[in-house]
């Protein structure tokens, strides 16, 4: 899902901006452009439903110099105010909450914000873009930081009909920054569904038998990103019950960096 937001800056004053999705009618879907102005086209590979837009100053101290949180429906026209010269953008989708603008009054507060994995929602992952500018047009484009795990195949060759199978990934990313871009070492780790506003990113129940042929399942999990290093690696667990008997198979995730997605198949032996 790609949403387009077309945002119009005029420096040195009030920003008059436009915000136009599409399916939205109006008879005036653009404001008249003036030559001091900025566009800003933004991208989002998701659904949007809450929008955080913070401007500061790109000087020696990075001070804030406005805020705006939108929650959907998104209006067609917001305002802020910015002053001419060189800025930096930050833009944020989907907080499950509002920030603390007390608390971010520098940009370099704004590079510790960090967002949590139990939080997340598949349909309205967290995302965010920073991008510095002094003039446009300027192009936001959303990165979420949910990396997709697709489980593609599962080979079963231990010789048993396998039935009550779950895949589920263990030593998840419990936390990371949201402006963060590498370096994405595993301090934290969550394994237990039950405290996820969504467990179905982390675990899913497989219907039916798995026999000797080859199974494809379907599934898609996600996990935070992690760049290999830290006490413990993000993999996935495969259990099903063969022959009366609990079985499991564990199978270590590759690094992942922002939203890299994982193809795997599955042998279990």
């Amino acid at each position: 899902m790609v949403k387009l937001l077309d945002v119009f800056v005029v420096l040195g004053g009030l920003i008059a901006a436009a915000v136009t999705v599409p399916g939205c009618s109006s008879e005036n879907p653009r404001p008249r452009t003036v030559p001091a102005g900025i566009e800003c086209n933004i991208e989002s590979p998701g659904g949007v439903r809450s929008l955080d837009l913070f401007i500061y100053r790109d000087t020696l101290t990075r001070p804030l110099e406005s805020h705006l949180r939108l929650d959907a429906p998104l209006p067609e026209s917001i305002h802020m105010s910015s002053s001419p010269g060189d800025r930096l953008l930050v833009a944020i989708a989907n907080s499950p909450a509002p920030f603390r603008e007390e608390a971010l009054q520098r940009y370099d507060a704004a590079g510790q914000l960090e967002m949590h994995y139990r939080e997340e929602d598949p349909d309205y992952p967290l995302m965010s873009s920073v991008l510095s500018f002094s003039e446009g047009p300027v192009k936001l484009q959303f990165t979420p930081l949910l990396c997709p795990v697709r489980i593609l195949h599962i080979n079963n060759l231990s010789g048993r009909a396998l039935s009550g199978a779950r895949v589920q990934l263990r030593g998840v990313n419990s936390h990371v920054q949201m402006l963060r871009t590498d370096g994405f070492r595993s301090v934290e780790n969550e394994s237990n569904p039950a405290t996820l506003s969504h467990p179905e990113i982390m675990y899913q129940d497989i219907p039916g038998t798995i026999g000797s042929e080859l199974s494809t399942p379907g599934l898609i999990l996600y996990c935070y990103p992690f760049d290999g290093e830290g006490p413990t690696r993000t993999e996935i667990m495969f259990s099903a019950i063969a022959d009366g008997e609990s079985k499991e198979w564990s199978f270590p995730l590759p690094p992942l960096s922002r939203s890299q997605a994982a193809a795997m198949e599955l042998t279990l032996k």
